[in-house]
C-alpha cells in the first residue's frame, strides 16, 4: 500500500493539489507551475480591474 500525503493550497477559486510520492520532484515541480500561472492570472485579473475602476469617475479619491 503506497503512502499518499495529499496538501492543498488556495488561492481564490483555485485549489492545487499536491501529491507527494514516487513523482514527488515532478508533481512539485508541475504544481508550482500552477501556482504561479494562476498567480500571474490573478494578476491579471486584478490589474484588469484596476484599470476599469481608473475609467470610472470616481466621487471621492
Amino acid at each position: 500500500m503506497k503512502m499518499k500525503k495529499v496538501f492543498k493550497y488556495q488561492s481564490g477559486h483555485h485549489e492545487l493539489l499536491y501529491v507527494s510520492n514516487k513523482n514527488h520532484e515532478r508533481h512539485e515541480r508541475r504544481n508550482k507551475e500552477l501556482f504561479l500561472k494562476t498567480m500571474k492570472d490573478l494578476m491579471k485579473l486584478l490589474n484588469s480591474i484596476v484599470h476599469c475602476r481608473k475609467k470610472i469617475p470616481l466621487e471621492f479619491h
